[in-house]
């Protein structure tokens, strides 16, 4: 449970988190920056005055990402993206996200559309779950070819931009090549979704998992109590597909651990 951990250096780390939580991530990237955010993430969770502690943990790692982004030195924008409203082929791939991003999405969900849309999506997560395996779906928040989220889609969203609409198209296809990407959206990516996993961590103990998204989010939207269930610890998502192994991230996750948690 929280408090049962001694961070090092906790005192500088929290100043840093209030620097992290108003101007975002520094650049260059520091990892105590990164652990920073995850104890802000973990204090969050922790914060039983607000029932949807978990969407707001996510909230957090989102609004940081964002700031982070804000500051990018214009030597690494690296040109003109092509991706543009509209454009949802990289929303076609399977999504995979924490459980705090997946309430976030939900609630935001339930907050800005009716009971009938809601409804729709939960049909469009069943369609998902019925031709895994068989071919691409949409992404079960896709309306009009525009996310329904767009302010609280996952992190692992936030790092598709593309420098080339042909690329994306010959993926989408099956024809393979590599999608040329900014490289600080990546760093940024990889930084908030280290801090969102170690601060769950640090708070509980909870395993570093990610779920996929249209399964996890059915759940979601079917069980208003899916968030407090999960955060007095039922394993809601169970039968979602999951991933426990998260390369690259893992290795940063556990650097981070070992260099600041007692």
């Amino acid at each position: 449970m929280q408090g049962q951990r001694n961070l090092r250096f906790e005192p500088e780390l929290r100043k840093l988190a209030r620097e992290v939580r108003r101007g975002g991530l520094p650049f260059p990237h520091r990892p105590e920056a990164t652990m920073a955010l995850a104890l802000a993430i973990r204090d969050a969770l922790g914060n039983e005055t607000h029932a949807q502690r978990a969407s707001r943990a996510a909230a957090l790692a989102m609004r940081v990402f964002e700031q982070t982004m804000r500051k990018m030195p214009e030597a690494h924008r690296g040109g003109a993206l092509a991706c543009k409203a509209g454009c949802t082929y990289c929303c076609h791939n399977v999504v995979m996200a924490t459980a705090p991003e997946i309430f976030l999405a939900a609630g935001e969900l339930r907050a800005r559309h009716e009971a009938a849309f809601v409804a729709g999506v939960v049909g469009r997560c069943d369609a998902v779950a019925t031709t895994a395996g068989i071919r691409r779906s949409p992404c079960p928040l896709l309306h009009d070819n525009l996310c329904s989220v767009y302010a609280a889609r996952p992190s692992v969203c936030r790092k598709h931009h593309s420098f080339s609409v042909d690329a994306c198209i010959s993926d989408y296809e099956g024809r393979g090549g590599n999608i040329p990407i900014r490289r600080f959206d990546q760093e940024v990516f990889e930084c908030c979704a280290v801090a969102l996993l170690v601060g769950m961590r640090l708070w509980e103990e909870r395993q570093g998992s990610v779920f996929e998204l249209a399964g996890a989010l059915r759940v979601a939207l079917q069980d208003p109590q899916a968030e407090q269930r999960w955060l007095s610890g039922e394993a809601v998502f169970a039968g979602v597909p999951s991933q426990s192994k998260l390369p690259g991230i893992d290795e940063h996750a556990a650097f981070l651990w070992s260099r600041f948690v007692g």
